[in-house]
């Protein structure tokens, strides 16, 4: 059992969705109340397209466990699927300015947008739960903003040098949304886009090369990002981890 479970893992890695779904199929026919098998069943039904079954699936996950994130993470998600897909449909003829929720989620804005590739990234069996345009959330752990889920769940961390920028502007009064772009198992790159900027910037733009020193004046002694600093070594996948979830 343990064994076909690797295995089921390994296809999920691999997007051999195909091959995930007869493996989870066969794990959930030995053990129909298996949660961590049903929830990558419901993921390969999502990835294959297959929106019914899917939620067919993480509705048993949810009759087993009603507080289950994964599954209320995804059952919000087929249902924005099916939306998009049916937007998708009828408006092949729409006018251009008439764009689907999905490609406004990441339209660019110089500025304002920023795609950045998250570091210290938590398992790939934890990324794989997540999808593109799954909302995530910039929390401020020691010195540095992590990549969680509104479940407390770890994806990762921004860089050091993107940390230190956004936790100035944030301490500011900015605001900012993100988002999951793209991920991979050994890959998470999050849109971040500017929602609101401070009276104290004017018309400063978020994302720059280089921090102006202006950004900086108000905030004198701002404690800079100690690469060798200790606390910054730990790894912070502490954060309600679940190291036998995958969706």
């Amino acid at each position: 059992m343990n064994d076909l479970a690797g295995q089921a893992i390994k296809a999920a890695i691999n997007q051999d969705w195909e091959h995930a779904i007869h493996l989870n199929t066969t794990l959930v026919q030995k053990d129909p109340k298996n949660i961590d098998a049903l929830n990558r069943l419901g993921n390969a039904y999502i990835e294959t397209g297959k929106y019914t079954l899917a939620l067919e699936t993480y509705k048993k996950v949810l009759t087993l466990d009603k507080y289950n994130s994964i599954a209320q993470r995804n059952t919000q998600r087929i249902s924005f699927l099916r939306h998009h897909k049916k937007t998708q449909k009828n408006t092949k003829e729409a006018p251009r300015n008439q764009t689907t929720k999905a490609t406004c989620l990441f339209i660019e804005e110089p500025g304002k947008t920023k795609v950045v590739p998250a570091v210290r990234l938590a398992d790939p069996h934890i990324l794989l739960q997540v999808s593109p345009s799954d909302p995530v959330l910039l929390i401020q752990k020691s010195r540095r903003l992590s990549v969680i889920l509104d479940d407390g769940t770890y994806l990762g961390a921004l860089p050091d040098d993107v940390s230190r920028l956004l936790l100035l502007l944030m301490k500011g009064g900015n605001t900012y949304e993100s988002f999951v772009k793209e991920v991979r198992q050994n890959t998470l790159q999050i849109f971040i886009r500017e929602t609101h900027r401070s009276k104290q910037f004017g018309n400063q733009p978020s994302f720059v090369t280089n921090i102006p020193q202006h950004y900086v004046s108000f905030m004198r002694g701002t404690p800079k990002v100690n690469e060798s600093d200790d606390e910054d070594e730990e790894i912070e996948k502490d954060t309600s981890l679940e190291d036998d979830q995958l969706e």
